[in-house]
C-alpha cells in the first residue's frame, strides 16, 4: 500500500510540476501563440442581438442566427458557463496591444501601469463610460483569439438533445432520444 501512495504522489507532483510551468510560461508570455491560449475562459464571441440607444448601451442578445451582419454585436463568452454577456455594439471594441493577458482571458488595458514583463497581446478594448463626468472611463479588455466564434453555431454544440457518443445504446433509447 505505502508503494502505491508513493506512486500516487509522485504522478501528483509530475501533473501540478507540468500545470505550473504551463502557466508560468503563459505569464512570462513563452512558448504559446499569443493569440491561441488553450484554456482562456473568457473570450469575445459574435452573437444575434437588437442594440437600442447610444453605443455605450448594453445590447439584448438572442439565441438564435442573425439575419444580417448589422444585427451582429460582440459579447464577452464565458466558456465554463457557456453564457455570453455582457453584449455591445462591434463600433464599440477596438483592436489594440495590450501590456498583460491573463490566462483566464482578460487583459490589461493599453497605457496601464503594470509591472508585468510582457507586451504587445492581441486583444480587443471597449471602453465603459463612467456614471459621474469626473471620473474617467475605463477600458475593459479581452485577448483575441485568431478567430472570434459565433455563438449561435457554440450554442448548437450544446444543444439538449445532444447526447454524448460514450454513452451505450440501451442509456440513450432509455432517455427518450433515438439511436
Amino acid at each position: 500500500m505505502e508503494e502505491f501512495d508513493r506512486a500516487k504522489a509522485a504522478a501528483k507532483e509530475v501533473l501540478l510540476s507540468q500545470r505550473r510551468k504551463k502557466r508560468e510560461e503563459n505569464e512570462q508570455g513563452t512558448g504559446l501563440d499569443k493569440r491561441e491560449i488553450p484554456d482562456r475562459q473568457f473570450e469575445p464571441i459574435y452573437a444575434h442581438c437588437k442594440c437600442i440607444g447610444n453605443a455605450s448601451m448594453e445590447c439584448l442578445r438572442f439565441e438564435s442566427a442573425p439575419a444580417s451582419d448589422s444585427d451582429t454585436c460582440l459579447c464577452t463568452y464565458d466558456k465554463a458557463q457557456r453564457t455570453a454577456w455582457p453584449c455591445f455594439r462591434q463600433s464599440v471594441w477596438q483592436d489594440e496591444l495590450c501590456p498583460v493577458c491573463r490566462y483566464v482571458g482578460y487583459c490589461d488595458s493599453p497605457g496601464s501601469t503594470g509591472d508585468a514583463p510582457t507586451a504587445n497581446w492581441p486583444c480587443m478594448c471597449r471602453t465603459a463610460q463612467a456614471a459621474d463626468s469626473e471620473q474617467s472611463a475605463e477600458s475593459f479588455c479581452l485577448g483575441k483569439p485568431a478567430e472570434i466564434k459565433k455563438l449561435w453555431i457554440e450554442n448548437q454544440k450544446w444543444s439538449s438533445t445532444t447526447v454524448r457518443p460514450t454513452q451505450p445504446p440501451e442509456f440513450v433509447k432509455a432517455m427518450g432520444f433515438a439511436v
